[in-house]
Parts: structure tokens; sequence; C-alpha cells
């Protein structure tokens, strides 16, 4: 033991008399996880002017809901057969770049063969041909909206739609109207396949749009049009017994939502005149 003493006294001496080696400092560990911290966030005052890095566009489809659950009264009548309900609504569309909303109405009930349902749309914007070297120019055309609309509010967005050559034999409350055949196929969600008509017809400078279809399809080679035809035959359209704002202006919807007062003052003139 003694030996081994010197030995170790001997070794320590002659590395006394050498440079010493650095000693490292171990850094300590930490073991403890530091609490969550959440920092305020400041609008920055100014912003990046470098280019953004391009975005890939994803084909994932954004369902929205586009209805307001604002009900708005028809200035019309109509005579639903038994067991047939009535939904009014208000949905927010895309018109000329600019976001707006339609006055809705979805009637509903049993047919010979399925079910069969009506959806109108009023009161909407309509979009004339803008050449005015056109014969059509400045005029309003119910047929263009009646398949803008259709593709817009009545079918969902990837069904595969076909129309029939535009019809002006086709009647509106007894009266001439006109309109076309449509059918939609292969919708996504698995939506069964439909067809049907729509009608249209202005009154007093506002337009109206009747769709009808059923479900299934196949109910429409059947009685059910005969059916949902004598609904459309009960309509009377009472747009010059509601006080409107002239149609040219975007009030109309209000006005016809808000009158319970139907007497006009001179410091807000109303008119139905179109």
């Amino acid at each position: 033991m003694r030996y081994g003493v010197c030995c170790l006294i001997g070794a320590l001496l002659l590395a006394g008399c050498q440079t010493a080696a650095p000693i490292s400092t171990p850094q300590p560990i930490v073991t403890a996880t530091p609490a969550a911290t959440r920092t305020p966030f400041v609008m920055p005052t100014e912003y990046p002017t470098q280019k953004p890095a391009p975005v890939t566009p994803s084909m994932t489809a954004v369902k929205v809901d586009t209805f307001t659950g604002l009900a708005v009264e028809l200035p019309l009548t109509v005579q639903l057969p038994e067991k047939w309900e009535t939904h009014l609504d208000t949905a927010f569309i895309n018109e000329i770049g600019q976001l707006t909303y339609v006055p809705i109405a979805v009637y509903k009930g049993p047919v010979t063969g399925g079910t069969g349902t009506i959806a109108l749309v009023w009161n909407f914007g309509s979009v004339s041909d803008a050449n005015p070297f056109s014969e059509g120019y400045g005029k309003v055309n119910l047929l263009s909206d009646g398949e803008r609309l259709l593709r817009e509010l009545v079918i969902e967005i990837g069904c595969n739609v076909g129309l029939e050559p535009p019809r002006d034999d086709l009647t509106l409350g007894h009266l001439p109207a006109i309109g076309r055949y449509w059918s939609a196929v292969t919708c996504p969600d698995g939506m069964a396949d439909t067809r049907g008509w729509y009608v249209a017809r202005q009154d007093m400078g506002i337009g109206f749009l009747f769709y009808t279809f059923t479900d299934p399809i196949t109910a429409m080679d059947g009685q059910a049009k005969q059916e949902l035809q004598a609904i459309l035959d009960s309509v009377v359209l009472r747009v010059s017994e509601v006080p409107t704002a002239t149609p040219a202006t975007p009030t109309a919807v209000v006005s016809l939502a808000a009158s319970t007062d139907l007497s006009v003052t001179p410091e807000a003139p109303m008119t139905a005149t179109p």
C-alpha cells in the first residue's frame, strides 16, 4: 500500500512539472419542463415587400352556409296540397362580384312516385347584355338568370347539369312564362339524381323564378309533373299590393320584408313603377 502511495505522489509531482491540461466544466442538465407562456400578438406597423411564395390551390371543397334564417314575406299566394310544407329563408349570393342576398321559399311535399320540391327565388339582381350593339342590350334576360341561380342556389356544386333549349310555352298562374327543362346527375356526396324545369316571370319589375324537381328522378316520368304544374297554376303574384322601392335600387328586399305601414311619405317616396 505504501508503495502505491509513493508512486501516486511521484506521479502527481511529475504532472506538476508539465503544462496543466484545460479542465472542462460540465453543463448542468435541465430536467424540469419550462412553464408555457403566452406572448401577446402585436400588429406589425410595416409589412414585408418581398413577393410571397406561390401557394398551391387545394381541390378540397369548402362548404359555406349561405342561408341567413331571415324569412321575407312573399308578395304572392299559392295553393299547396295536403301535407306540403313551406320554408322561407334568405340566401347570400355573389352577383357581379358583389355579395348580396335574395329571398327564397321552398315548398316540399308528397307527389305520385316520391317527393316534389318547388324552390322559389325572387327579387334578384338581373344581369343584362352589356353589348350596346346587341339586340338584347339593357334588357333583363330571365332565362340567363334562371340558369345562373340554378347552378348557384338550387343544385349542389359539382353536379353534372344538363339544360334543354329555352321554352316560351310554359305558364305560371295560367299566365305566359319562359323557362327550360333541366337535369342534375352524378352529384357529389351521394346526392340523388333529379330533374325538372323552371319558369320565370316579372311582375312590376320584380323577377320570380320557380324551380321544380322530384326525388327520385323517376317520379318526374309520371303524374308528378302534372301535380307540380297544378301548384304553379295556383300562383297569384301580388307585387302591386305591396309597397316596394324602385327595382333599380338595392332596397327592394328590405322594404318588402319590413313594410307594415302601407302609407307613403314625401320624405321616403316608394313606388311600384318599374
